[in-house]
């Protein structure tokens, strides 16, 4: 299937913030502003489709202006001049981590009916950038504005964007046609109508330099990734002094919550011995509240400078690695296609014997068998 060309530049300029890979904002006032907020004749998140089992929202002007940015990501950037969002900037004229002032998508998967708003984009600015950065790559995309919206061809395929005001941006996953983000723009009937979802948004700092909330509505089908069962999961990262994370598994029962902060802590207690992060990992709080596993880390900015080069040591490189090999929350009984290593047989390479096995013949004992 042939890529969707035009996609990548807008994911580029539109979620350039969010993903922080580039650009830099020094000492900026912090201008933030929730995208997700009512709009005369609408509600809050009125946009976000109603069947939403996720939120993501992001404000990039806190992650740029924070330690763990300029500490982490700054050196990296300023190694590599040529880097994608400073290309950005030099044909846009603009930087998205101080001119972004938020990201939020919300949608479900099962259908792919997703949207997005981008806050701080104006229409000149799109007008301008996405061509500039076509050329770049030596290609081209048309915008033009139809009715008040905007209007994308390249390679023969249309996608439409709107505006919920002057400055921000709104697009869905399915919007073809002009009638479809029309609708999106219009609507009266979103996310603000699924009470479930606006109960989990509630406890969520919605402030935050990230959050998220995701509902689970079959909460026996365990959720991708995720090792235990939940009904839903909300957490959020503040980085705006230090580095702050919120995260609650909402499960079925309190026995259930307790059986996960039990399993993470005796995780936790042999991760803080095997690497050098454990100073930082015992910081980490857990703790069963009714049916809520809830963990808690707060880390100072001079905490967060002293981790920084362990993570560029130890973390970074072990990510990569895994990166490589993981099978992306697939469940156990899938890596071997469902079926159990035939009797007798030695155990893939890097993998442990089922319990009570002998080691295959010429293997080593794992480390303190006898």
């Amino acid at each position: 299937m042939r890529a969707n060309r035009h996609s990548k530049y807008f994911a580029v300029l539109l979620t350039a913030g969010a993903l922080m890979f580039g650009g830099c904002s020094k000492d900026k006032k912090d201008q933030s502003t929730d995208e997700g907020a009512a709009r005369p004749g609408h509600a809050k998140f009125s946009y976000l489709p109603k069947e939403s089992s996720f939120v993501v929202g992001v404000h990039p002007q806190q992650i740029a202006g924070s330690t763990l940015f300029k500490e982490l990501v700054e050196p990296t950037l300023a190694q590599n001049p040529e880097n994608e969002l400073q290309k950005l900037k030099d044909k846009c004229g603009f930087d998205p981590l101080t001119t972004v002032g938020s990201v939020t998508m919300g949608g479900d998967p099962e259908t792919d009916n997703n949207v997005f708003s981008v806050n701080g984009i104006t229409k000149d600015q799109l007008i301008k950038c996405a061509p500039a950065l076509a050329a770049e790559e030596g290609e081209k995309i048309e915008v033009t504005d139809d009715g008040g919206y905007t209007k994308i061809t390249a390679d023969g395929e249309t996608t439409y964007l709107g505006w919920l005001d002057d400055k921000t941006l709104v697009g869905s996953s399915k919007a073809k046609d002009k009638a479809t983000i029309e609708a999106v723009v219009k609507s009266t009937e979103g996310l603000d109508k699924n009470v479930e979802m606006m109960k989990l948004i509630g406890l969520v700092d919605t402030k935050a330099s990230v959050w998220f909330v995701l509902h689970n509505a079959n909460p026996e089908k365990p959720i991708s990734g995720v090792p235990v069962q939940a009904k839903g999961m909300y957490g959020a990262i503040n980085l705006s002094n230090g580095l702050g994370v919120n995260f609650t598994i909402q499960q079925s029962t309190p026995e259930e919550a307790q059986k996960t902060v039990a399993m993470m802590t005796e995780q936790l207690d042999a991760l803080k011995q095997a690497t050098p992060l454990g100073k930082y990992l015992s910081k980490l709080e857990m703790k069963a509240e009714g049916s809520d596993a809830q963990f808690v880390l707060n880390l100072s900015n001079e905490e967060v400078k002293e981790l920084v080069p362990l993570v560029q040591q130890q973390l970074l490189p072990m990510m990569m690695m895994m990166g490589g090999g993981m099978g992306g929350g697939m469940p156990q009984d899938d890596v071997h296609g469902g079926e159990a290593p035939a009797e007798g047989a030695a155990p893939a390479e890097g993998t442990a014997p089922a319990e009570g096995a002998a080691p295959a013949e010429g293997a080593a004992a794992p480390a303190g068998a006898e």
